[in-house]
């Protein structure tokens, strides 16, 4: 991963008031006996995505590029090495990092003393909002996750877009280590709780989602060709349970049944073991989605609406298949129906 992962703890910067007491949480973990490090990004490596920025270096076109907000210790802490120049300084603003993809990106031959100008706003409307220089360039490393094509990023220190910290601590004892984070944590801000585990378990959990994401389209067309098999499935046994049907439905026809009477006679108890499935169905699938987006940084949380929505859909498509033949038989003429075989 070009990167140090062991012995770091992640510690997610949630709310802004634990963004903004940063400075005051690392000062006071860097009094702890088994504490070595503690830096901050604006993302979490090899897991969540970064931002992205209007660029603009030297005299060249502004783009859109990828960017993240480092403290000045981020690259020791993690064991990233300097390819050329200097690391960052508290100076914020005045000095800019590259990575080596990103060197190569921007066609830059000798990027240390690059003018670099942040531009906000949108495309027509910009404004500068940060200028500075390149001080150094680093080795590269698995900021973003594996399934993503990303390689380029520009890094400097804005602790307002920091939301995950870090704490390097020593082999030793560790979960004494922890126990005193923890409780420095809840005596400074007792209404900030802060949760604390291992960096490399947020990259093992998020290693599933990678997987699942470079499986995504056999998975799509998997599903795809399922349900299909079951409406298939679910024709078949309305056709099969009105051919059997086919005289009795004829008869009450005779004696004044309506098409819808007759309708609901033939598909409640199909479209009723439907219904019961999918009621089953509905909480399991928020259950497996929220496990899944408990397990990512930057995952979307799909609302209740959603699945709401979806799971309409489905039951409309299975109601209109299973009810097609069941109409035909309904609104077919009861003399024929009585001829039937």
């Amino acid at each position: 991963m070009g990167m140090n992962t062991h012995d770091l703890l992640l510690i997610k910067l949630e709310t802004q008031e634990a963004n903004n007491n940063y400075q005051i949480l690392k000062s006071e973990f860097e009094k702890i006996a088994g504490v070595i490090s503690v830096t901050a990004s604006s993302n979490i490596p090899a897991v969540s995505g970064t931002g992205s920025i209007n660029l603009g270096i030297g005299e060249r076109e502004i783009v859109r590029y990828n960017y993240i907000s480092i403290d000045t210790n981020f690259p020791e802490t993690f064991g990233i090495g300097m390819v050329d120049g200097n690391s960052l300084t508290r100076n914020h603003g005045s000095g800019f990092l590259l990575n080596k993809s990103a060197v190569e990106e921007l066609g830059l031959k000798n990027p240390i003393g690059e003018s670099i100008t942040l531009y906000s706003g949108e495309n027509g409307n910009l404004t500068p909002s940060s200028t500075g220089v390149v001080v150094g360039v680093l080795n590269d490393f698995s900021y973003r996750p594996n399934y993503d094509s990303s390689k380029g990023a520009i890094f400097n220190v804005n602790p307002a877009d920091f939301n995950a910290m870090f704490v390097q601590i020593s082999p030793a004892d560790q979960p004494k280590t922890i126990l005193e984070l923890e409780k420095t944590g809840k005596d400074l801000f007792d209404d900030m709780p802060l949760s604390i585990h291992y960096l490399n378990e947020e990259i093992e959990n998020d290693f599933f989602i990678q997987k699942l994401y470079k499986i995504r389209n056999l998975i799509l067309v998997t599903s795809i060709f399922s349900f299909l098999i079951a409406l298939s499935g679910l024709l078949g046994i309305s056709i099969l349970t009105i051919r059997k049907r086919v005289k009795e439905i004829g008869i009450r026809k005779v004696n004044g049944a309506s098409s819808e009477k007759v309708l609901v006679l033939v598909n409640g108890k199909l479209l009723k073991t439907v219904l019961v499935s999918v009621l089953i169905s509905f909480p399991v699938s928020i259950g497996i989605g929220h496990i899944i987006k408990s397990n990512q940084t930057n995952g979307i949380a799909l609302s209740f609406l959603d699945y709401s929505i979806v799971f309409i859909t489905i039951v409309t498509i299975i109601a209109v298949t299973v009810s097609w033949q069941s109409w035909r038989a309904a609104t077919r003429n009861p003399v024929e129906a009585l001829r039937y075989e």
